[in-house]
């Protein structure tokens, strides 16, 4: 999450190889570095371990966009997340009356720690961003299932009529300009 690859400004890494370390002995979910150096057992327990944790002051800057939904005309704040490949909007954030389309897919979604997300519907959506209207199909979700009330995912980023543009801790977004070419002769 933070920005798309094209404009990572880390140095590459070998294909196959830690998102943490760039060992190419082992993946991320094994990384020795994620793992605390020190564990202090008493004798005949046992621990599993649950997950890592990392410094929020290595972590990159969210990027959040102001869109404003047909549905209730009211402006709100999106986190853009290039790691997801849908649009996911809290159903608290929706009116009482909206009609929300029943998710029928048989496939389901993982979210960021492998874990299901639970999906109560479609909804078709015209979002407004600067004046530029994007068609977008967001997965309602439970309360509290995403850090933001709408996630803008992949579907709203690589939509053919916007440029999106991350430049340091800012995000711009603009209609594409097109280039018109005059025949030759």
């Amino acid at each position: 999450m933070g920005h798309v690859s094209s404009a990572c400004t880390a140095p590459k890494r070998e294909p196959n190889s830690c998102f943490k370390c760039g060992s190419q002995g082992h993946q991320r979910k094994d990384c020795p570095r994620l793992r605390p150096t020190s564990r202090q057992l008493t004798e005949g327990t046992t621990h599993k371990e649950i997950g890592w944790i990392a410094e929020s002051s290595s972590l990159a800057p969210t990027y959040e966009v102001k869109i404003k939904l047909e549905v209730n005309d009211v402006e709100i704040s999106a986190t853009l997340d290039s790691g997801s490949p849908i649009s996911l909007i809290s159903e608290h954030i929706l009116p009482v009356n909206v009609i929300i389309s029943p998710y029928t897919r048989k496939f389901q979604f993982d979210g960021v720690n492998q874990s299901k997300l639970n999906i109560l519907g479609e909804l078709k959506q015209n979002v407004s961003v600067n004046s530029i209207k994007i068609p977008i199909t967001f997965y309602v979700v439970p309360e509290n299932t995403i850090n933001s009330i709408c996630l803008l995912g992949r579907d709203f980023l690589s939509y053919d009529g916007i440029q999106v543009k991350f430049q340091g801790n800012n995000v711009y977004i603009d209609v594409k300009s097109t280039l018109v070419e005059e025949p030759i002769g």
